[in-house]
This record gives C-alpha cells, structure tokens and sequence, in this order.
C-alpha cells in the first residue's frame, strides 16, 4: 500500500512538474495581444538583418592593430582549388 502511495505521489508531482514548465501556460512571448503568430516582414527589418550579415572585415582582407608596442595583423586567405573530378562509380 505504501509503494502504491509512493508511485501516486512521484506520478502526481511529475505531472505538475510539466504543467509548471509547459508552454502554453507561459504564454508566447513573440505573440501581439491581437493573437498574431509573428511580426511581418518589412523593409526595415530586411535592411537590419543585411546589416547584420556584413561586419567590418568584409571589404579589408588585411587588418592591422598595434597595442602597447606589438603589432597585430589578420590575414584573409581563401585557397583558389580546382575542381576534383567526378567520381568514377565502377560496377562489380
């Protein structure tokens, strides 16, 4: 009898476990109060994330710092390799 407590008790607190942590009862963060699913896409926010794939190495394949005397430089190097050739499938 005491098990069968046991077992009910652990079953009962793993199940208020999950609907303390489930997300609908949390609510959606990303949602408006008129029950949109997600903001739309516009202009402004396609210009913010351009902006966002670009950073300030983009256009310098060379960058110089100098701190405290040291000199510090990062190189871009990107291998010009040709092409493998296709592979040979053989049949047995």
């Amino acid at each position: 009898m005491i098990a069968v407590r046991r077992i009910l008790a652990v079953t009962a607190f793993l199940a208020v476990a999950a609907v303390l942590t489930s997300s609908n009862l949390w609510g959606d963060p990303d949602k408006d109060k008129k029950g949109d699913k997600g903001k739309p896409v516009t202009k402004k926010t396609e210009q913010f994330s351009e902006e966002l794939e670009k950073n300030r190495f983009a256009d310098r394949p060379l960058v110089i710092y100098q701190d405290k005397g040291e000199t510090y430089f990062a190189l871009q190097v990107q291998a010009k390799l040709p092409r493998p050739p296709p592979p040979q499938w053989t049949t047995w």
